[in-house]
């Protein structure tokens, strides 16, 4: 319970993050524009091949890789999967990951929100009893 309290205290400040040492001079946030969440069984990452880059270094989404990494590791994932995604950033990318999602059912079940609102999903599920099992 106690490491289940700390754990959820981390995630509703990083849902807090904001402002940097410099945004007073460049207007920048060190929120970031995108996330990928879950609770899953094992310490592996398992989105580590989703996010890529295209020809001019922009973050790209692999959606067949995330489709992929879900589908093979499905029973290690305890958690939704949350997307927190800016609305604004990379709103074309975000427009072909929404229209895959609706044309899969693996992705379908991915919960685009903001990141802020991810960080908080996470960290209210920890606090949730019904999810202890979540850091056994």
């Amino acid at each position: 319970a106690e490491r289940a309290t700390r754990t959820a205290a981390l995630f509703e400040g990083l849902a807090l993050l904001e402002g940097g040492a410099k945004q007073t001079l460049h207007y920048t946030d060190v929120m970031p524009a995108l996330t990928l969440l879950a609770v899953t069984r094992g310490g592996n990452h398992l989105f580590h091949h989703v996010v890529g880059a295209d020809a001019r270094g922009l973050p790209v989404v692999k959606t067949d890789a995330l489709e992929q990494a879900l589908s093979i590791h499905a029973d290690e994932l305890l958690s939704p999967v949350y997307l927190g995604w800016v609305k604004g950033y990379q709103d074309e990318q975000r427009a072909a990951f929404e229209k895959a999602a609706a044309a899969s059912p693996v992705l379908g079940r991915v919960q685009i929100l903001h990141p802020r609102e991810a960080f908080a999903a996470v960290a209210a599920g920890l606090r949730n009893p019904a999810h202890a099992n979540w850091l056994s």
